[in-house]
């Protein structure tokens, strides 16, 4: 059994490539916001067939979908 108030709606996704680039818009031509690392966890904004857009922190961007755990 687990409360209630411990539960949350947020759905959180983990880095499964060594690294990857955090775009700003989905495609491989966008504008490179950052680099996400090996085992690094990202919140899970929403996601399409290929791409999630996901945060942490101040960033906010698309990564494909093939380089995390956790998503369908």
């Amino acid at each position: 059994w687990i409360s209630k108030t411990q539960l949350s709606n947020n759905s959180y996704a983990i880095m499964i490539k060594r690294s990857e680039k955090i775009l700003k818009f989905p495609n491989n031509n966008s504008k490179i916001l950052a680099l996400a690392k090996i085992n690094f966890i990202l919140k899970l904004e929403k996601c399409r067939k290929k791409w999630c857009k996901v945060s942490s922190d101040k960033i906010k961007g698309w990564i494909p979908k093939k380089s995390l755990w956790g998503v369908e």
